[in-house]
């Protein structure tokens, strides 16, 4: 009961879903009209079923029935902003479709990854340099794609993995997991072209001054914990009843983002 999740697999089928009156093609099973009176006649008899049902969870499977009718006109607007010609590679596709679902209002927030790994524990001076290169071309695809959408101004982008690799290789020429990772944030609420945070000769994460970000045994690590603190705070979320009851005990720091 957070947020429903959608999967785009699906999303050459919105069209048909967003318009239930077409047939194949552009003919219509009944005319515009009469099938505004057919809905007007679904609603109406949705919410006397809703009235008249006296089963708790009935009523509740009711009205989310009626709700996604309701909602469900949403997705018109969707349908005007999908791409006409599609990005032969599927994972630029996805991209197609979450900015296509930004651009029409339906959603605030996606995440995807583009299907390569960066799990190198063996030939990591092969593997490693190709997978950034097109993890990078995926990137470049999202803002242009974004650019044209009309959203690039109020899109945030953020990259990572969930953990780094070793500072030195193993048997195999490879790196293993590490405990300190980096995250590459872009967009609109952050300040750019800069660096936060230092480790030493061993990469590992130092105590850094939370208002220069400067090393400092007195100061505090920045952690995975400190960034979703914050983050929820520049999203205005962290008075929200959920930020109660999912705490991060951790200190919100903006100028990580901001400067």
């Amino acid at each position: 009961n957070l947020t429903t999740r959608i999967d785009l697999s699906g999303v050459q089928f919105v069209t048909q879903l967003a318009n239930p009156q077409l047939l194949m093609g552009k003919n219509t099973v009944v005319s515009d009209n009469i099938y505004s009176d057919l809905e007007k006649a679904q609603f109406a008899r949705m919410q006397q079923y809703i009235a008249d049902t006296t089963l708790p969870r009935l009523r509740q499977e009711w009205r989310a029935f009626y709700d996604a009718k309701l909602n469900g006109k949403e997705l018109k607007n969707l349908t005007a902003k999908l791409p006409t010609t599609y990005n032969t590679d599927p994972r630029y596709a996805r991209m197609q479709d979450i900015c296509a679902a930004m651009a029409a209002g339906l959603t605030v927030s996606a995440q995807m990854d583009m299907g390569r790994t960066l799990d190198t524990h063996s030939n990591h001076d092969v593997a490693h340099p190709a997978v950034l290169n097109d993890y990078f071309q995926g990137v470049d695809f999202l803002i242009q794609e974004a650019e044209r959408q009309g959203i690039r101004d109020r899109l945030n982008i953020i990259m990572l993995s969930d953990f780094g690799r070793t500072p030195y290789y193993n048997n195999n020429n490879g790196k293993d997991h590490w405990s300190t990772g980096s995250m590459l944030l872009m967009g609109p609420d952050f300040k750019g072209n800069r660096m936060i945070q230092a480790s030493d000769s061993l990469v590992r994460s130092v105590k850094v001054n939370l208002k220069t970000f400067l090393p400092d045994d007195k100061g505090e690590y920045i952690s995975v914990e400190m960034i979703n603190r914050t983050l929820r705070s520049l999203t205005g979320n962290d008075d929200h009843n959920f930020d109660q009851r999912f705490v991060i005990s951790a200190p919100s720091v903006p100028a990580l983002f901001t400067g």
